[in-house]
């Protein structure tokens, strides 16, 4: 499985949100916005801030703050690297798919349809791009 969602093609760029006080985040995590504070995204998410590269720990000395942490932006043509929850086969490839969770591509549903599969490259490694709401890096 990937190690989280790593980008792999178009435009890399980056903007600074305010996290969720006390609020722990995956490095390489898919993250969206609720009341203008990052927290992670989840299966049912429909618009994202973007990929945080970096983990937020209770061990952080700004943990219990609201301070800004930096989150790479997607873009209309990026794709990247992402696991899934089950295997994945050439049939996947073209087909809308749901997250499990902030790292992983659900392949057995696609209720809110945020991915797209554009290659599988083992069972549980794919390469997707995205179709849902991205909020606006204004």
């Amino acid at each position: 499985m990937a190690q989280g969602v790593i980008q792999i093609s178009g435009p890399v760029k980056s903007r600074a949100y305010p996290k969720t006080a006390s609020t722990a985040l995956t490095a390489n995590s898919l993250v969206t916005l609720t009341s203008g504070k990052l927290v992670a995204a989840g299966a049912a998410t429909t618009s994202f801030a973007g990929v945080i590269p970096r983990a937020v720990v209770a061990a952080d000395d700004d943990y219990a703050s609201a301070s800004e942490v930096p989150v790479i932006t997607l873009h209309d043509g990026a794709t990247f690297l992402m696991g899934t929850s089950g295997a994945s086969a050439a049939t996947h490839v073209g087909n809308d798919y749901d997250l499990s969770d902030a790292v992983t591509v659900n392949l057995s549903a696609s209720a809110v349809k945020v991915i797209t599969v554009v290659r599988v490259l083992s069972a549980t490694l794919i390469e997707v791009k995205f179709n849902r709401a991205i909020i606006s890096e204004a």
